[in-house]
């Protein structure tokens, strides 16, 4: 009778040993998924970023009609198409940008047939920065030249040109410790670019896969676990049957006796 009890015992327990084993499955493959998707994930380091954003660059006059009477003027100066460009000049990088990081000057050419009628420092962050760059700034033989600024990481100033004959070629150049290229943006509404949008992280098919196979796991066990019960329910049975049939024959030989 103690070996079929033992029997029963040791064959009861092995649902639950099937059932620890699948959740150290799915821990285990979880893990491994998680792994993977993390490993796939691009690596952004914070760094140095100088942004040009060009928010507006369009015609000062749609029609000026057919009346050879009609002049337009800009101070004392006729003329015929002349179109204003916005850019703003921002830091979009982690890290300050400084006077000392600037191995050349910043400049912003313009092209050789363009007739500039002005450039101006419009909008800033702060007066401190308008002033800087108004007082390091030169604009001459179609070139502005800055020699240096400091902005700090959202920081930024606004440069208002206004051209003749069309909308001007814009050419960026600089030297720049820290910055191998600028953030170049064509940008048509007068919203300020404050930061660079990242691609958002895609979790939602990893998600979808952990969540799969932690349904079908789910339903193994459950299914394993109801064959079990049914087994162990018919091993009882035989149990009781057998310890019933032992009790009886003892009783029956202490009657006898």
């Amino acid at each position: 009778m103690r070996k079929k009890m033992a029997d029963f015992y040791n064959k009861y327990s092995v649902a639950f040993n099937i059932i620890s084993f699948l959740i150290s499955l799915l821990v285990a493959i979880g893990g491994i998924c998680l792994t993977i998707w993390i490993s796939k994930q691009p690596v952004t380091l914070p760094q140095k970023e100088l942004s040009c954003i060009t928010t507006n660059s369009k015609s000062l006059v749609l029609m000026l009609g057919n009346d050879s009477n009609l002049k337009l003027l800009y101070g004392e100066r006729e003329v015929s198409k002349p179109c204003i460009t916005s850019i703003v000049i921002q830091n979009t990088g982690a890290y300050p940008i400084t006077n000392s990081d600037f191995l050349q000057p910043f400049t912003i050419v313009f092209g050789e047939t363009d007739e500039i009628l002005s450039v101006n420092i419009g909008d800033c962050s702060n007066r401190y920065i308008r002033e800087e760059v108004v007082e390091n700034s030169d604009f001459s033989n179609q070139q502005l030249t800055i020699d240096s600024f400091l902005l700090n990481p959202g920081e930024m100033f606004t440069i208002d040109i206004i051209s003749d004959g069309g909308i001007p070629l814009i050419k960026f150049d600089q030297r720049l410790e820290g910055i191998s290229d600028l953030n170049l943006v064509e940008n048509p509404s007068s919203q300020v670019l404050l930061v660079r949008k990242k691609e958002p992280a895609e979790i939602f098919p990893f998600a979808v896969g952990l969540g799969l196979i932690a349904v079908i796991i789910i339903v193994a066990i459950v299914i394993i676990i109801k064959k079990a019960n049914k087994r162990d329910k018919l091993m009882f049975e035989r149990f009781e049957a057998a310890l019933r049939q032992e009790i009886y024959k003892e009783n029956e030989h202490d009657q006898s006796n």
